[in-house]
């Protein structure tokens, strides 16, 4: 049972949402946040796995990878290279769906956890990647590192089930 509780002390500030009084700050939050996975849903990563939004553009049938995306991995070091199709599928469903969760603004902090690991493996395996451009997985870090500071915002649906349950803490910014 004492587990149980340390888990939970653990678990409780990643998943309770902040509440900012800043509407201009949580309109920034809400855009940065919609902006930023809307382009990494649609515009980045149509072509990587088949989507129900893609099928009519894309060569690729419902959730099956890009055969580039499988070559690409396969050059990548272990664990990623021993087996491309789970990292390629892994690192391309939660890019695409845990996109569409943050536009909606639910499990922001773990999806941002998740988005900071895939960096994480990208810049672990950068001598290997060809044409490697710095800049996405830079923007992934810091989107991620948003994401687990600030949660959703208060314009997201964890801010509404948090309010719901009684879990939201205020997070007043220094002036």
């Amino acid at each position: 049972m004492g587990i149980f509780l340390n888990l939970k002390s653990i678990l409780r500030p990643i998943i309770v949402p902040y509440t900012i009084d800043s509407m201009g700050l949580n309109l920034v939050l809400a855009l940065k946040r919609i902006f930023l996975a809307f382009y990494i849903c649609f515009v980045v990563y149509p072509n990587v796995i088949g989507m129900p939004w893609n099928l009519n553009r894309s060569s690729l049938d419902l959730f099956e990878i890009s055969p580039l995306l499988i070559e690409e991995m396969s050059g990548y070091r272990a664990p990623i290279s021993d087996v491309p199709y789970f990292f390629g599928y892994l690192f391309s469903l939660t890019k695409t769906l845990g996109s569409l969760l943050i536009i909606l603004g639910l499990s922001t902090r773990i999806i941002g956890v998740c988005y900071f690991l895939v960096a994480a493996f990208y810049l672990y395996n950068y001598p290997y990647v060809s044409d490697f451009n710095y800049a996405f997985p830079i923007v992934f870090v810091t989107f991620s590192l948003l994401l687990l500071y600030f949660g959703g915002g208060k314009y997201s649906l964890d801010y509404r089930i948090g309010k719901k349950f009684g879990w939201i803490r205020p997070y007043r910014l220094s002036s």
